[in-house]
């Protein structure tokens, strides 16, 4: 269905104001997700002080569900679903979801809403009942919106209980039973954009609680970590250049995305303290940055990194770091190339967590969290093919063949399975976009070889995924 609105701008007699809030209201009609792009424009002459914008857009399916599965790393899930994110036309989203998953089972009750009584707070309140446990989560918070917005506020209760699994070789070696108590909130204020960029600083105070307990049932000998709490008051900061662009088929198929091609800096100060009912006085530090950049007139490169950190007077207690490349490339009429290569790194990685790599993490020729380690790197190469297909109008096509190449491995270990060096595999996929229904997933179906390893591994892996991006 299409739809048509008119809007009205007050401004001086000129032709770019008028395209600049044209674009504006194209912009708000990607975020809606009832909306799909425009399908036609037209701006009148200035008036009366006025000028008038037409735009076309065309609603989608809201209502979406059913029986679902993938398969990724030799693993299955199974999930039946049913969600509609237009909740008897109010704009609000009603979901309910039973997964059968590699960890647990998942039974999930979700409710979201983007304009709390007509304002801009947006809501999120989802129950899930787990077989291991269960979980509870309350998001309110307005954020800043758009890079001119002034003011942020949120609040965020979450109560978990989960048992964590802990892999060898893809297979599952012990568990550890979790309970996690998370509350934070926030509030946070901005100049707005000013001279093409936005200043952000945001102060907040978060209660961070983490416990651990034997698995009952289990033969399991695991050490069992002690209680950990990292409650802190913090201050953050964010610096975001507007250098957004329009792109389509990049990271979705036939839809036109938003792309920041400017840099964006981020980082964060806390001091967790006993005073605070923290285990211990550290400083819990965080920093991230990224930046677009345009080598050539059908090329697109992005650099993106983060470091966290938690460090007391004595000794580092925890480190992370990642940092990602991605190059695109419009090498051949509308389809194209595709490469990524990805680094992490981890010293006192907390005891119920695990560095892995696999086929649910972009070596999709090999078992799920096939290697583990506290570095890890990730090589991906891909030729993206949009064909312009849409079956019966309800899905678009595209297609993709790959190259995979990585390892997960420790810096400083002795003994444990043997080291088996890079590994690699080569594969091809279909890609199938809904066109009709609000859903941003993109379904992935791929074949992957894998070219290494040993002979625990099979000779081909089968891959159904969903993803948000290609």
């Amino acid at each position: 269905m299409y739809g048509r609105s008119i809007h009205t701008l007050e401004t001086a007699p000129t032709d770019r104001v008028a395209i600049v809030f044209g674009a504006a209201v194209y912009q708000n009609s990607r975020l809606s997700p009832v909306l799909r792009d425009r399908m036609d424009t037209a701006v009148s002459l200035y008036h009366d002080g006025k000028v008038d914008v037409e735009v076309h857009t065309r609603d989608v399916w809201t209502l979406t569900g059913g029986l679902g599965f993938s398969r990724a790393g030799g693993e299955n899930d199974v999930t039946l679903s049913l969600r509609d994110e237009n909740f008897l036309g109010t704009g609000k989203e009603l979901g309910v979801k039973h997964v059968s998953g590699v960890d647990r089972t998942t039974s999930e009750v979700v409710f979201r809403e983007d304009t709390l009584f007509g304002t801009r707070v947006k809501t999120e309140l989802s129950l899930s009942f787990n077989s291991d446990g269960g979980r509870y989560l309350l998001n309110l918070w307005k954020p800043f919106y758009a890079l001119d917005a002034r003011r942020t506020a949120r609040l965020t209760i979450l109560d978990e209980e989960r048992i964590d699994p802990q892999f060898e070789r893809g297979e599952r070696l012990s568990e550890l039973g979790h309970k996690i108590q998370f509350y934070e909130a926030y509030w946070g204020l901005s100049t707005g954009l000013r001279e093409g960029a936005a200043h952000r600083w945001t102060f907040g105070f978060t209660y961070d609680r983490d416990q651990f307990f034997a698995v009952s049932g289990t033969a399991d000998t695991t050490p069992i970590p002690p209680e950990r709490s990292f409650s802190r008051p913090w201050i953050d900061y964010e610096w975001i250049q507007d250098r957004f662009v329009e792109i389509k088929d990049l990271e979705k198929i036939a839809r036109t995305e938003d792309i920041n091609l400017g840099t964006r800096v981020r980082g964060r100060l806390g001091w967790a303290s006993t005073a605070f009912g923290a285990t211990d006085d550290l400083a819990v530090v965080s920093f991230s940055a990224s930046r677009g950049f345009r080598p050539g007139k059908r090329m697109l490169l992005f650099n993106d990194m983060a470091l966290g950190a938690r460090t007391g007077s004595e000794a580092l207690d925890s480190l992370g770091a990642s940092t990602q490349l991605r190059f695109y490339w419009r090498n051949w009429g509308k389809h194209l190339f595709f490469a990524e290569l990805q680094g992490d790194l981890v010293d006192n990685l907390d005891p119920e967590r695990q560095l892995t790599i696999g086929g649910d993490s972009g070596l999709r020729g090999y078992p799920l969290r096939f290697e583990e380690g506290n570095r890890r790197v990730l090589f991906s190469v891909e030729q993206r093919f949009f064909t312009g297909w849409e079956i019966f109008k309800l899905a678009n096509v595209g297609a993709a063949v790959f190259f995979d190449a990585g390892r997960a491995w420790f810096n400083n270990r002795t003994g444990g399975p043997e080291d088996l060096g890079v590994l690699k595999d080569i594969g091809l996929g279909l890609r199938l976009s809904p066109s009709r229904s609000s859903g941003k997933s993109i379904l992935h179906f791929d074949v992957a070889f894998p070219l290494d390893g040993d002979d625990t591994i099979d000779s081909v892996q089968w891959l159904v995924t969903t993803k948000k991006s290609l």
